[in-house]
This record gives C-alpha cells, sequence and structure tokens, in this order.
C-alpha cells in the first residue's frame, strides 16, 4: 500500500506480487445451481437429519430388542435351579419354570417374559415417509421410486409431475452454460495473446443439453402416422437403443437386399433408346396408353 505524494487525500492500493498474465481476467469460473448460489439439497437438510435419525432410531430398537432383559417374576425356589440348570434352559431356547406355595398353601403363578422399548412399527414407518415424500416436494425431485410415478401414465401427465424440476433444471443449464462460456473466453484470451485465435470466434460455439428424462415417443409416433406424416428410415431405426450406427445399419439392409436384374437396353433400331412411340402393327394403337 502506497500514497501518492502529490494529493495526501488520494489512497492507491498496490500489491507488489501482482504479474501480468494473458488470460485477461481472474481464472476463476464460477457454476452456480441457481441465484442463490445453494444447492438443491441445502433447503431440505433438516428433514434429510430427521430421516436419518428415524432411520438410526429404527436400528436402534432392533438392537435394544436382541439386548433384552429377561424377568421372572413369581414365588420361585432359586435353590432348585443351578446354574448349569440355567445355561441349558438358555441354550435350548425353553423356560421351565416351578411356582411356589403362598400362605394359604396354593400355588402361585409365575410369569416370563422381556422388558423392551415398545415400539409402533406402523406409526414409525408412516413418520418417515411423510419425511421422504416431503423431501422430494420441497426439492421439486420427483420420486422414481413411487408406485404413482410409473410408465402406464401419459406423456403429458408425466409433463406435469416434472414441471417443477424442469423449471430448476432450466436455471441451472442457463448458469451453467454462463459459466462454460467464461472458461472459453479465458481459454481464448489465452490463445489471442500468441495470435491464433482472437474472441471472435466465441460466438460461434453452441452449448446444447440433452436432457435424460423418459419420453412418450410410442404416443408421438401414433400421433404422426396417423396425421399422415412420413418417417424415413433414418429416423426411426435412429430410435432403436441397439443400434450404434444408424448409417451402417442401412448399408447392412441394402446388402442384403435380393438385387433385382437390370432390363436390357436396346438400340434404336431394336425399339429402344429412343423416345418415338411404337404402335402395335396393324392396329394404330399405343401400347403405353391403349389409345390411337
Amino acid at each position: 500500500m502506497t500514497f501518492d505524494e502529490t494529493n495526501l487525500a488520494t489512497l492507491a492500493l498496490k500489491n507488489p506480487k501482482d504479474a501480468f498474465h494473458e488470460y485477461k481476467e481472474v481464472q476463476i469460473t464460477e457454476f452456480a445451481p441457481n441465484r442463490f448460489r445453494m444447492g438443491i439439497y441445502e433447503d431440505v437438510l433438516s428433514l434429510i437429519d430427521l430421516y436419518d435419525a428415524g432411520q438410526s432410531d429404527t436400528a436402534n430398537y432392533m438392537t435394544d430388542l436382541n439386548d433384552a432383559l429377561l424377568v421372572i417374576s413369581g414365588d420361585i425356589d432359586p435353590d432348585k435351579y443351578s446354574t448349569e440348570d440355567v445355561l441349558k434352559q438358555k441354550d435350548g431356547n425353553i423356560l421351565m419354570l416351578e411356582s411356589g406355595t403362598d400362605i394359604n398353601g396354593n400355588k402361585t403363578n409365575v410369569s416370563a417374559g422381556y422388558i423392551y422399548k415398545q415400539y409402533d412399527v406402523a406409526g414409525v414407518e408412516a413418520y418417515k415417509d411423510r419425511i421422504r415424500a416431503d423431501i422430494h416436494e420441497m426439492s421439486m425431485v420427483p420420486d422414481l421410486t413411487d408406485q404413482n410415478f410409473s410408465s402406464n401414465q401419459s406423456g403429458e401427465a408425466m409433463k406435469h409431475k416434472l414441471f417443477g424440476f424442469e423449471q430448476m433444471t432450466s436455471v441451472k443449464q442457463r448458469l451453467f452454460k454462463k459459466g462454460l462460456m467464461r472458461r472459453y473466453r479465458l481459454l481464448f484470451n489465452l490463445r489471442a495473446g500468441i495470435n491464433e485465435l482472437s474472441n471472435a470466434d466465441l460466438n460461434e460455439i453452441k452449448v446444447t443439453f440433452v436432457p435424460n428424462m423418459p419420453k412418450a415417443i410410442l404416443e408421438e409416433l401414433k400421433a404422426l402416422v396417423e396425421a399422415g406424416a412420413e418417417i424415413s428410415q433414418e429416423t426411426m431405426l435412429g430410435l432403436a437403443s441397439f443400434i450404434d450406427s444408424v448409417k451402417d445399419e442401412i448399408e447392412r439392409v441394402a446388402e442384403e437386399r435380393p438385387s433385382i436384374p437390370k432390363a436390357p437396353d436396346y438400340p434404336e433400331q431394336f425399339g429402344g433408346g429412343g423416345d418415338d412411340i411404337l404402335e402395335e402393327e396393324g392396329t394404330g394403337v399405343d401400347p403405353a396408353t391403349n389409345r390411337e
């Protein structure tokens, strides 16, 4: 940082480590997903944490059930059972209990059971499903595992389900294209410094995005055929996923098609090669039009 001696009120900032480069701009390109510079998952981070906690509680419940404490209640004489007998019952998953007698000489009841946390399976699963649905709804990302999101719906109904997702995708594509163009501009600036390319060629770059989304191709083909449109073999073959090269496939089909022998080209004196119309002998009738 230095001061201008001619005017002390003027403050000049200068970095002594600055060096000239051919990029002419800062070599940092930002690819922002939206104008808020936030990922689509950041708005639903709290819901994701809740869903993870619900799954964790389910796993903890299963562990607690395995480590449940066995309680035997009743009037039992512990002297009748040795440690070896208890271990044998445990290994055999059998519990044999004998009750005692009360002050009136009647046998008392004996019960055995495990103490563990009671788990509402239906309630917890409904809670997790609700959270998962909220995650997809707020992030505008469709749940492809949903039963309602299946292939038996029409193409128009599918477009309505994907409307929010497509709007978000268009914004991301526009900002991503902006970052790409800036990166190419930096590259062209570098090459322009050695007189190989100018920035005018930047206008010739076209960025095309092809979304990998399901399409109702069958419905479109039916609509075109019913409207009387003609579709070339090359276009129809291009719709097949198992054909790698449409051009090679057309050439193979042409090679396998049986060849039709070509009719011989007779000289004009034998009735061929000219435009004169030969009339049938003695009738004066044109064989082509069947008229005189």
